[in-house]
């Protein structure tokens, strides 16, 4: 029997052993699948990072296109306001001057009712 118990010391720390090197495998793999998430999350978070700065970008320059467009909104308003002005003053302009040719016209057909009034 003694000469079975250190055969039987011998395998178990074979066992150990392989089981130990088993584990240090599975820890290197977990290690190396960790690192490579960490890389992944990291690259993740840099594109995250890229596209936050794009969209402040694009923000800023859709807030300056608004405020130009504002600006453009009210010189459009501001034209169509001076326009309705002219036509309106277009429009007493063309009754002062219909006016002055009717009055013109009837002086002219009928001087003498202008001689009349005149007396």
């Amino acid at each position: 029997m003694r000469a079975d118990l250190p055969a039987t010391s011998d395998i178990l720390w074979r066992l150990i052993e392989s089981r130990d090197r088993a584990f240090a495998m599975a820890h290197e793999s977990f290690r190396k699948q960790i690192t490579a998430k960490e890389a992944e999350i990291h690259a993740k978070e840099a594109e995250i990072d890229r596209l936050a700065a794009v969209l402040r970008e694009r923000e800023r320059s859709l807030a300056e296109k608004e405020k130009e467009l504002g600006g453009l909104k009210e010189k459009d308003e501001e034209i169509h306001s001076l326009t309705r002005e002219a036509q309106a003053r277009l429009a007493i302009i063309e009754q002062l001057q219909a006016s002055r040719e009717y009055k013109l016209g009837v002086v002219a057909l009928h001087p003498w009712r202008t001689f009349k009034e005149k007396l």
